[in-house]
């Protein structure tokens, strides 16, 4: 469980990462933990790539201010597909 959850927690770092610059150590710690916690949370088997939008803006909504709208974009794009990806191979 430890392992699953620092795999997690590298996966939302890296998913975050491209905008780390323009955020605060703390508000990118923030976001890094509510991408971590939204892949805890996400039911792979029952998950829809429109569930998948819906997380993805409520777990970055907070840090939208900070970002440009195609830099957001960007950064939601990045998160569905990653819980995408993850919803895939936990099929596997």
């Amino acid at each position: 469980m430890v392992e699953r959850n620092t795999t997690l927690e590298e996966l939302a770092g890296h998913i975050a990462d491209p905008v780390g610059a323009k955020l605060t150590r703390e508000d990118f710690a923030n976001v890094v933990g509510r991408i971590t916690l939204a892949f805890k949370h996400l039911d792979v088997k029952e998950a829809r790539k429109a569930e998948f939008e819906r997380i993805a803006l409520e777990v970055l909504k907070p840090i939208q201010p900070w970002l440009g709208e195609a830099e957001f974009a960007a950064l939601v794009n990045r998160l569905i597909g990653a819980m995408t990806a993850f919803c895939v191979s936990d099929d596997d």
